[in-house]
């Protein structure tokens, strides 16, 4: 993988056009292919006062349902918010790695990966209703509960878990495949929360919106007409980035 624009030594005028303007774009060279990266992000005291934990001002959602929360349930597009951990196999990720099996730990800020506290069930509820807000006007659903077959052509898996230096190797807060939305190997998008605040859900939150919509772009094109008014209008969120 490759960072920065060589723009003489490419012939694909688009594609150094798109490599230029997007600083944080990095090409896979192994699979040919482009990512889309988040820089990691540092929260100060302050922040982390004024903002962490909104779920907490919510009675309307218990912690209990943190693994069950669903924003648009009857949608056939899914964004599957995952933060119990995932194994990816199979993927562009694991050839241009070298690796077999990456392996996303679960989300955890305490030192106990095994179980979730209340504050990261907090967390997590905090980071659903975020990123359901910013999609709030599609036609998508935002999950946290695993719709299964239901991802496939059809969704997109956010792993949530770790930090860049468990298997990525390069800074980030997240990275995904360019216009990836579909892809039949099922590449996931990564977020990497160590590297978000660390495991501040404002940060968490604008990480996965802004790799879903880099999964849903490249040249500003994407897989349907549905998809790209998504990406239309996920181009102004994050604002972290």
């Amino acid at each position: 993988m490759h960072n920065g624009c060589h723009c003489t030594a490419d012939p694909t005028p688009p594609l150094l056009l798109l490599l230029c303007s997007h600083t944080l774009q990095t090409v896979d060279a192994v699979n040919s292919k482009l990512l889309y990266v988040c820089e990691g992000l540092t929260a100060n005291a302050n922040e982390i006062s004024s903002g962490v934990a909104p779920s907490q001002q919510d009675s309307s959602i218990s912690l209990a349902q943190a693994f069950s929360l669903s924003s648009r349930p009857e949608s056939k597009f899914k964004i599957f918010l995952d933060f119990d951990g995932h194994s990816t196999v199979g993927t562009s990720w694991n050839a241009a790695l070298g690796q077999s099996v990456i392996v996303t730990p679960p989300y955890d800020k305490d030192g106990i990966p095994a179980t979730f506290s209340p504050n990261e069930l907090s967390d997590i509820v905090a980071v659903w209703r975020e990123v359901s807000e910013d999609y709030a006007m599609f036609d998508v659903d935002i999950t946290t509960a695993d719709p299964g077959a239901a991802l496939i052509g059809n969704g997109i898996r956010v792993a949530i878990g770790g930090s860049y230096n468990d298997w990525y190797g390069r800074p980030a807060g997240g990275v995904a495949y360019v216009n990836s939305w579909g892809w039949s190997s099922q590449e996931p998008c990564f977020i990497f929360p160590q590297n978000l605040g660390p495991n501040w859900a404002p940060y968490m939150a604008a990480a996965a919106s802004h790799e879903v919509r880099g999964r849903l772009q490249v040249g500003g094109h994407t897989n349907s007409t549905h998809l790209t008014n998504i990406h239309k209008c996920a181009h102004q969120l994050c604002l972290s980035y």
